[in-house]
């Protein structure tokens, strides 16, 4: 779910505690304490710093410079919303007589600001994040896991340090892409960074693809294409990664192709040079769209690419279907599930371990022989369509909400409207007592997960999740984002303890224990050095897009 769908049921009453300035003490009324929804509703827009402790001193320092560099931008915004823009404003000659002008208040008392700014910490490390912080920024109070991981979740997270603007009035995510857009844009020229529309990046763009025979450029209009599903493949001819990813698609492509599956790769370029770009495009039998910096920038501002390579399909309609393309084409080069939408039970291996970081997962680990994966399907059926009829019937419902909602605002503006490890056994967490309600399926939904012989089961077992000497069959639930662990106390596995595994889940009466940073970066709990040594070693810079300088972090 998106952030202003998640807002009402489960941000509005987050804690927050303001940054005081130097002049300030650290307790008392100076440090006051108030709640996500009193600052959405004094705030014009939301800055969300998602950053993450327990960095390298190298990280660290270039997120502390990140840090300064928001709040440089933050406050000549708000001193422009306020009237001080200038040195020959008013507002100086008041200061140089001593006259102080009355602050504007809001109904509800607090000042009026135009942009906030909230600091979160997106690791389970014990240590905070507070020398991020700047005098005026807000820190989230709360403690809980559960809460950190539906706000990483709400707010898109993908790897820290993010910056997230989200607009006040409509709680929407306006980009998830902002710690980009302010290295482009530094003193905020074009703040909020709106995403650009669908109509003015794609509908009047078209695509390329070289004749075999006459070695000419053939042009499509995009709104002509008649495949069903469009792979947007986003990466340069600079960048190892994406030279290694094409070997990988071309040959599922080429399998895809020959089952008469309705598919078709499109090209988006971040290579420097036409010359290059041309290399590049020779080396694929699929389509591109036509050298053009500037598009490509539209493009993953459109769809929120934070870095390269990345492959996402989408459906005629532009909508996002999956962001794990590459995997998923790779994983089913005979098109058994196009057109690849969400499944009620997947198995988890080296291509779909990365789904561990879309929703909270129940995993059914068991040995992996062919007996247990047939025992796995059969218990895990009814929970798991029960599941994914839940997330139907939710979709159909929010897509509902959405429409009514674009037709009474009138616009596209809002985010909402474009497409879309071992534990610590010293620390549990469980559910408070005041959450005794039933957490809705929309707030917390689950994905289903059985092991197989795939090496990388007994490796998330054993190394990651820290349960190398616990006995077989085990069911869990992994919850990635927000870096923690629950592990179901029946040893028997059945439908009827499944169904009271999930429904304990959804009344919030589970204990949880933390998952461990043993390497000192991580996506939510699990380090990302295992997720890389499985994905190729290939994690998305966010800085990665249309400049070869950084290739190297790519």
């Amino acid at each position: 779910m998106l952030f202003d769908e998640l807002f009402e049921s489960s941000f509005r009453n987050i804690p927050l505690v303001r940054v005081p300035f130097l002049n300030q003490s650290k307790d008392g009324n100076s440090t006051p304490r108030i709640t996500l929804e009193h600052l959405f509703s004094s705030s014009q827009y939301v800055i969300f710093f998602l950053a993450e402790s327990s960095q390298s001193t190298s990280s660290s320092s270039r997120t502390l410079e990140l840090a300064g560099k928001l709040e440089e931008m933050v406050q000549k915004k708000n001193a422009a919303f306020t009237g001080e823009k200038t040195s020959s404003s008013p507002a100086r000659i008041r200061r140089f007589f001593g006259i102080k002008k009355k602050k504007k208040v809001k109904e509800n008392g607090s000042d009026s600001l135009s942009i906030s700014v909230v600091l979160l910490e997106t690791s389970n490390n014990q240590e905070n994040v507070s020398n991020l912080a700047q005098p005026g920024w807000y820190q989230v109070g709360s403690k809980d896991l559960g809460t950190r991981s539906r706000l990483l979740r709400g707010l898109g997270f993908e790897v820290a340090p993010s910056i997230v603007v989200v607009e006040g009035n409509t709680r929407a995510v306006i980009t998830t892409e902002a710690r980009r857009l302010l290295h482009d844009d530094p003193i905020g020229q074009h703040f909020p960074w709106w995403p650009p529309s669908v109509e003015n990046v794609l509908l009047n763009a078209s695509v390329q693809r070289r004749d075999q025979s006459t070695k000419n450029l053939v042009k499509t209009a995009w709104k002509e294409l008649p495949a069903k599903v469009r792979a947007l493949f986003f990466g340069a001819y600079w960048c190892p990664p994406c030279r290694q990813w094409i070997k990988q698609l071309i040959p599922a492509y080429e399998s895809l192709k020959k089952n008469g599956i309705s598919l078709e790769i499109i090209f988006c370029s971040s290579d420097r040079s036409q010359e290059f770009y041309d290399e590049f495009t020779g080396m694929m039998p699929w389509m591109a769209f036509p050298f053009d910096p500037s598009h490509t920038v539209l493009l993953t501002r459109l769809f929120n690419i934070s870095g390269i390579p990345s492959l996402i399909l989408i459906d005629e309609e532009n909508r996002v279907i999956t962001r794990h393309g590459r995997q998923t084409l790779v994983d089913d080069p005979k098109g058994v599930h196009f057109p690849w939408g969400p499944r009620p039970i997947y198995e988890l291996t080296e291509l779909n371990v990365c789904r561990l970081r879309d929703e909270p997962s129940l995993i059914l680990f068991t040995e992996g022989s062919q007996d247990d994966i047939q025992f796995s399907k059969t218990v895990l059926s009814q929970v798991a369509r029960r599941l994914f009829l839940e997330k139907l019937d939710a979709e159909k419902k929010r897509e509902i909400e959405r429409k009514e909602k674009s037709d009474e605002n009138g616009n596209g503006n809002s985010r909402s409207s474009t497409p879309q490890l071992k534990h610590s056994t010293s620390q549990e967490e469980c559910s408070s007592v005041d959450s005794e309600a039933p957490i809705p399926a929309l707030t917390d939904p689950l994905q289903v997960f059985f092991t197989g012989e795939d090496p990388i089961c007994d490796h998330i077992l054993e190394e990651i999740l820290g349960l190398a000497d616990a006995e077989l069959p085990l069911i869990c639930i992994v919850d990635a984002l927000g870096g923690r662990l629950t592990v179901c106390p029946d040893p028997d596995v059945s439908d009827e303890v499944l169904t009271k595994f999930v429904d304990s889940y959804r009344m919030g009466k589970l204990c949880w224990t933390p998952l461990s940073d043993k390497s000192g970066r991580t996506v939510g709990g699990i380090p990302v050095d295992e997720i890389e040594k499985v994905l190729m070693g290939n994690s998305p810079s966010q800085n990665s897009i249309g400049t070869s300088k950084d290739a190297t972090n790519t």
